[in-house]
């Protein structure tokens, strides 16, 4: 590939895409193909990638999870696989842990595939609807799985209720992986996902659902979150009245504590609370005190609680903690209370998970690179 020029290298490219074409399969493409990227990194970024880096590229060709130690160059493994892929023109999608991620990598590879004429785009948090469709149909998408997973799920909910119930859910996403109507969908069909940080992806991000969320109908007084706050810090002490168990974040009330709820429910009882939700109302104030710490988990921006990601420190905009939690944040904070949301109820659930606070996978030495995945 060396003595070839830049449209020469372009050319032999097309030259792949047409032979997949005709059928060829990617396995017998694969050596010209990881030729051409190579000597493209090495024109484009002045990176040729080592020996290493191309045999675990071949793994992740054939399909395979593929383990690299620090410092070996997981990020131009990626350009070579998702090449690869992309002959078929079907889309790409190069996920991984957060935004600073995506967004470099794509940033570094760009040149790449650019020289390659392939057609490349990133989906961040901040990335509006419009730009995220012309994302999705790029050839190489690099993106994060969260914000893979809640387009995607968006995506259904576009459709009406009622067509989606009639619908066979199966049929439905099946069609969506093969690709069948990609002019509805905004993702063009799930063909091939290559997965950094794979072991982040598919285990701890896969213990906690995505869900979709929308503004409650009937919302609650602030009073409501500032007089319960009140109460447990003025009136309620630990372990006298409460006890928690900061291992498995929970909180459970004494005899004391009970007593101390019924008084509570009789001085704010204009509130109008229901007699199941007193209690959780109390313990969310009481989780709120004593196992959300600011700077740690959370910080204060823009008179909101943005939450912090426990593994890579960055700030998680846009989400909440469930239930009335993150009221019971805004209200430890004097912030103004957020409307409370509830999880939707159309008839899509939850399909791709994400990881929970707390988790952190980086303390073995070793970190697991990734996986491509077809029809997945």
């Amino acid at each position: 590939m060396r003595p070839l020029d830049d449209s020469d290298l372009r050319k032999r490219m097309n030259e792949f895409r047409d032979r997949r074409a005709r059928g060829e399969k990617l396995t017998d493409l694969m050596p010209e193909t990881f030729a051409a990227v190579r000597e493209a990194c090495r024109r484009a970024i002045g990176i040729r990638q080592y020996d290493v880096q191309v045999a675990g590229a071949s793994g992740l060709a054939r399909n395979s999870v593929i383990e690299m130690r620090t410092g070996e160059g997981k990020t131009f493994v990626a350009p070579m696989a998702a090449c690869l892929f992309a002959l078929d023109g079907q889309g790409v999608h190069v996920l991984t842990a957060n935004d600073y991620l995506a967004g470099r990598d794509h940033d570094i590879l760009k040149p790449v595939y650019e020289m390659l004429g392939f057609r490349t785009a990133s989906v961040l948090s901040d990335t509006d609807v419009k730009k995220r469709e012309k994302a999705y149909r790029a050839d190489i998408t690099y993106t994060t799985v969260q914000q893979l997973g809640f387009d995607y799920l968006r995506q259904c909910f576009w459709e009406a209720p009622d067509t989606l119930r009639k619908r066979d859910m199966w049929r439905y996403l099946r069609s969506d992986i093969d690709g069948s109507t990609p002019e509805t969908r905004a993702l063009r069909g799930r063909q091939y996902a290559i997965l950094d940080e794979i072991d982040s992806i598919l285990i701890d991000y896969a213990r906690t659902p995505l869900s979709m969320s929308v503004e409650a109908e009937t919302q609650r007084p602030e009073e409501v979150y500032t007089r319960i706050r009140d109460f447990v810090t003025m009136e309620m002490e630990n372990p006298h009245d409460y006890t928690v168990d900061r291992a498995r974040r929970e909180v459970e009330l004494t005899d004391s504590g009970e007593e101390k709820l019924e008084r509570m429910k009789e001085r704010y009882g204009y509130l109008n609370l229901m007699e199941s939700e007193w209690e959780s109302r109390l313990k969310e104030a009481i989780r709120a005190e004593h196992l959300y710490h600011k700077g740690d988990h959370y910080v204060v921006k823009d008179s909101q609680a943005v939450l912090i990601d426990q593994t890579s420190g960055r700030l998680m905009l846009g989400q909440r903690l469930g239930g009335e939690l993150h009221q019971a944040l805004e209200a430890k904070e004097n912030l103004p209370i957020q409307p409370r949301r509830t999880v939707s109820k159309r008839p899509v659930g939850s399909v791709i998970r994400r990881r929970p606070p707390g988790r952190n996978t980086r303390a073995n030495s070793r970190y697991t690179a990734g996986c491509a995945v077809r029809g997945t």
